[in-house]
């Protein structure tokens, strides 16, 4: 790494697993946590836009929690595998199937 002589990237969801000597060879380090509430329901509200479904977010997303950008792009792509006559309130049960299939073990924080 110290010899590389461009943009070195890394990821990882297992913080606690990195050596501590390799974590002191990156000059920055940056931490990405789960959505907050307004941050979910500011993207919600960009995904329906974007399926074309003209209606208010639904109350409920507020509620929602460990949900990520990648949680919602995902039901993006499955609304538009599956086609069809989309609502605000589907979008959101799917968004929540996929946050339920996380389970527990999401509870730790995200991101390097």
């Amino acid at each position: 790494m110290e010899r590389f002589n461009g943009l070195f990237i890394c990821t990882t969801n297992l913080m606690d697993r990195v050596d501590r000597a390799a974590l002191r060879r990156f000059a920055v380090k940056l931490r990405f946590d789960y959505l907050r509430p307004e941050q979910v329901s500011a993207l919600v509200n960009v995904a329906l836009i974007d399926l074309g479904i003209h209606a208010d977010v639904p109350v409920c997303v507020k509620r929602l929690q460990r949900v990520t950008p990648g949680d919602v792009a995902a039901v993006i792509k499955r609304c538009r595998l599956v086609g069809g006559s989309q609502t605000a309130e589907s979008f959101m049960q799917m968004l929540s199937e996929k946050i339920a299939l996380k389970g527990e073990g999401a509870a730790n924080s995200i991101g390097f």
